[in-house]
């Protein structure tokens, strides 16, 4: 522990920190003295370099465990969490040579769980394979303190009665700490057919008679009261259990066991502290898969309550010597939290660095979180409980290692106690950065509101098919809103955790996400707590009903999987998608109007979903993905274009990632017919670089409903943008003999086009010619091309909106069918005028991120299909226009093929030394241009 007096003025409004070069070194010394230069050790997390500091000199198993209070012990020992970069039975036995006693391992996410002697760690931490130790950290419950009060809160018993529906052949799949611990019981059979049997809950008839229960721990049996709420609302349910409690792998696991044995519904209520905030770690992976696979997936959205940090890291100035704090505002660099009698908390730090081994390269940057006791205007820096793991660009070995750090502070006895948090840069780049806290108790006045005011559902909860569910009080409900203030609004429980647009920057193996970050809006729904069981938790009656009352989210969720499980009784062809678009239609807003980051789009009200998913499927919507088309191969920066009826929004995703806008509602004349209107074109610009090479599938969603869907082909140079090429490229014979082209490479359109044409002799007749699928581009193109409008000649003398043509780019060269683009800020309607002529509506409003910084918001994209040919050969000249007045500009060439479209034509050809490298191209009659199959 040390001390910094004078140095350090604590106010009311700020805790300003300085310290001499000493103290400041001291600091330093202390990370580096716990790895001792080694780099094998920079592998291993704080808490558990500290034990092996305390056990080098001579202190007792009893006396290390009381010194670190961070760390999970077992019989002595430490229990260690070992990722690796792979898991054979050769790792593995040399895991067990180096002294580490093996509890559970699981290969297919390379990591072990176990004990050692903190002398050991050098061996463990010696084999090349091991990328991280952890300590083994307990998940934290989401639990706040017969038959459920949801059910009549919520309506499931008229549901029930009204639609003839109770479960039945819809098993649902429960993950918490345990099921049977408690209470006697009996056991048969192994994996999917290990039966409990005898519970208490189960000989009260509160559970069916048997249960599968495919793995259970020694817990607290909170599995078994979701179960209890789960079998009130929906009794025909089949339950299955398996605990989350060993480890993160074994959560992981235990929901592709569930889902192997049948589960059609999945809750969980265990959330890991140091799962990954800003990409998906192995559970979301697990969870994401399970919904994939078309089984429904909720998860408690946490009882941290309205007290994470999401900040930018900014160094303070003027700083302390020796030490890199962040800035939280206005100079304030400690962050308060005054926990009162018996009551503890854990803080993780996380940043925008990728996770290390299975999940990515590591972190490049090293943020530590450092705890300080203050009093009588000095404050001492806590060694013991600060947390200052060595990794990201300290790491000597050239190991990322994981961007996460926990503190646990220790509970209170007798009276409160404050301690102050900072976040201290040891090195590399200023990153976003966010602080969860999970305490055990949720007085709002126990923390600093202007600091910890920020999203807490973290972790697989916040993975894109996941369902969070945030927890009401029943009795709140069922008074219309007067249980607690303020009066005749339905509030969430105060410890239900804030949600937000949670970012993501990596994807689950570390690569870096396109247009990061991509934000998922976190919780969807909401759902009753505090109702009762037979037996959880004891002395908790606040009702006075005579059973006790199962509070937080950990009893949210389960009502919410129920009323799932009844729809899915309905409609058994319900996919999750629809079943949290039933939940949502039919939810009863509460808290804020529209949606909100406390309660989602409501409360659940099973008689409105029920009968939401009972409804006759939707006749198909009428839509048309033209390309990418199926099949076909795809390269460079290129177009997702079609059309859709009837559509507000119209989205794509590829690969099952996040959902994308598409600039939607442009001009289609030949959808008149079909649609009744003619604004139902959709496009995109996308560089299929970005996904890299091979096979892709993209999907098209029209207002969250998949209209059509696409299996292509990408190749790439290799990287995601090749700049510096050039090049010119004859090609014969094309596109029927004696016609002949030339292929010029343009940089910003990553592609070939066609530059120059020259036409066989007359008399040969060319295989083109107009397509019905291209009707509308010739109609928007002719329309655009009639007659100049005076009135936005005279708009022209405004001032200028802020906004940026980059599609044609000037003096470019166009062919095939291409898309104008670009970003305008604050606009009711995009335009685009062509030669002069009358303008047509672009789509506008996808979202742009990287125009936030300018626009103050992101959805300022615009977009408009067009095929180049159809304005003919030669320059023109387009212009963009903002609700009348101009603010882009470009002259460009057209070189057709003598067609508007060319029908029937096929070719491939090597393009011989580009970049160094054979390229081999072929031609693609939807794109109406060529795109590169190969490269070698």
């Amino acid at each position: 522990m040390r001390r910094f007096g004078s140095g350090l003025l604590l106010t009311l409004a700020a805790v300003l920190l300085a310290a001499s070069a000493a103290d400041a070194q001291l600091a330093r010394r202390f990370k580096s003295e716990l790895y001792e230069a080694n780099p094998d050790l920079t592998k291993v997390a704080s808490p558990l370099l500290e034990a092996r500091k305390l056990a080098r000199e001579g202190k007792s198993k009893a006396q290390v465990q009381r010194a670190v209070p961070a760390l999970p012990f077992r019989a002595g020992l430490p229990e260690i969490e070992v990722r690796l970069s792979e898991l054979t039975p050769e790792i593995l036995d040399q895991l067990r040579a180096a002294g580490l006693i093996v509890e559970e391992s699981h290969p297919k996410y390379a990591r072990v769980i176990g004990w050692c002697d903190p002398l050991q760690l050098d061996a463990v931490a010696a084999i090349p394979q091991v990328r991280t130790i952890h300590p083994n950290y307990p998940p934290e419950k989401s639990v706040g303190a017969v038959t459920s009060q949801a059910d009549l809160s919520i309506a499931v018993q008229q549901a029930r009665a009204e639609f003839g529906v109770d479960g039945s052949g819809v098993p649902v799949g429960i993950l918490s700490d345990s099921f049977a611990a408690l209470t006697p019981s009996s056991v048969s059979g192994v994996g999917c057919s290990r039966l409990v049997t005898g519970t208490s809950s189960q000989l009260t008839a509160d559970l069916p008679p048997t249960v599968q229960v495919l793995e259970d721990f020694d817990g607290e049996d909170e599995g078994r009261a979701m179960a209890e709420l789960v079998h009130d609302l929906a009794p025909g349910s089949p339950i299955l259990f398996h605990t989350a409690f060993e480890s993160e792998a074994g959560f992981a696991s235990g929901i592709d066991a569930l889902r192997a044995c049948g589960a059609k519904v999945i809750v969980d209520d265990v959330s890991y502290l140091t799962a990954p905030m800003f990409q998906d770690g192995i559970v979301a992976q697990a969870a994401q898969a399970a919904v994939e696979a078309g089984v429904p997936y909720f998860s408690s959205a946490g009882n941290q309550g309205r007290f994470g940090v999401d900040a930018v890291f900014t160094s303070a100035v003027p700083g302390m010597a020796g030490f890199d704090l962040h800035d939280f505002g206005g100079g304030q660099t400690l962050a308060r939290i005054t926990l009162p009698d018996r009551c503890r908390a854990r803080a993780v730090l996380q940043w925008t660095d990728p996770f290390d081994g299975t999940l990515g390269p590591g972190a490049t940057t090293d943020l530590d979180l450092l705890v300080f006791s203050c009093s009588d205007g000095s404050c001492d820096l806590r060694d013991d409980l600060s947390s200052v793991t060595p990794q990201g660009c300290s790491r000597q070995g050239g190991v990322g290692g994981d961007p996460v750090e926990l503190v646990a502070l220790p509970q209170t006895s007798g009276e409160a106690r404050t301690y102050y948090l900072a976040v201290d840069r040891a090195c590399g780049d200023a990153k976003r950065f966010r602080v969860v806290l999970y305490p055990s108790c949720t007085d709002p006045a126990n923390y600093d509101t202007e600091i910890f005011r920020d999203a807490e559902i973290a972790g697989h909860a916040a993975a894109a098919g996941v369902i969070a569910v945030a927890a009401v009080d029943y009795r709140e409900i069922d008074s219309g809103g007067a249980f607690m203030p303020p009066a005749d609004v339905i509030n969430v429980q105060r410890y239900s955790s804030l949600g937000g647009e949670i970012p993501f920057y990596f994807g689950p193996t570390g690569e870096p996400l396109p247009n990061a970050p991509v934000l998922r809006a976190k919780p969807e729904i909401a759902a009753p707590d505090g109702t009762d069981t037979t037996f959880f938790i004891p002395g908790v009656d606040p009702d006075n009903t005579g059973f006790p009352n199962f509070f937080g989210t950990s009893a949210a969720a389960p009502h919410a999987a129920a009323v799932a499980a009844l729809m899915l009784q309905k409609n058994p062809t319900l996919s999750p998608a629809g079943v949290l678009a039933a939940l949502i239609d039919s939810a009863l807003d509460i808290e804020a109007p529209g949606y909100d980051f406390l309660s989602g789009y409501g409360l659940v009200d099973a008689v409105g979903a029920v009968a939401e998913a009972a409804k006759p499927a939707p006749s198909p919507t009428l839509a048309q993905l033209e390309n990418p088309a199926p099949g076909s191969a795809q390269s460079g920066i290129g177009l997702i274009s079609g059309w859709v009826c009837n559509a507000t929004k119209v989205q794509y995703q590829v690969d099952g990632g996040e959902p994308k806008d598409l600039a939607y509602g442009t001009s289609r004349l030949d959808t008149v017919g079909v649609c009744g209107d003619a604004d139902n074109g959709f496009g995109g610009l996308l560089s299929w670089s970005v996904l890299g090479d091979g096979e892709h599938t993209l999907r098209v969603l029209a207002d969250g409903v998949e209209i059509a869907s696409s299996t292509f082909t990408v190749t790439t140079f290799g990287v995601e943008f090749l700049a510096g090429a050039s090049g010119d490229y004859p090609i014969s014979n094309f596109p029927r003999p004696g016609d002949s082209l030339l292929l010029r490479w343009q940089e910003p359109l990553q592609s070939f086009v066609i530059a120059a044409f020259a036409p066989a002799p007359a008399g040969a007749a060319l295989a083109a010619e107009a397509s019905s699928g291209d009707s509308a581009t010739a109609a928007t193109a002719s329309a655009l091309r009639v007659r100049a409008n005076p009135e936005l000649d005279a708009a022209a003398t405004q001032a200028s909106p802020l906004g940026v043509l980059e599609n044609p780019a000037p003096s470019s060269f166009q062919s095939g069918i291409g898309i104008v683009s670009g970003w305008v800020c604050d606009a009711t309607e995009v335009t685009l005028s062509i030669d002069g002529g009358t303008p047509s509506r672009a789509g506008y409003g996808t979202s742009r991120r990287d125009t936030e910084a300018v626009c103050g918001d992101t959805d300022n994209g615009f977009g408009l299909l067009l095929n180049w040919a159809l304005l003919g050969d030669g320059t023109h000249t387009v212009t963009a226009y903002a609700d009348g007045v101009p603010f882009g500009e470009a002259t460009f060439t057209v070189t057709t093929l003598g067609s508007e479209f060319v029908i029937g034509a096929t070719g491939e050809y090597v393009l011989p030394d580009f970049a160094g490298r054979d390229v081999t191209v072929r031609w693609e009659q939807a794109q109406q241009g060529f795109v590169i199959v190969d490269v070698e």
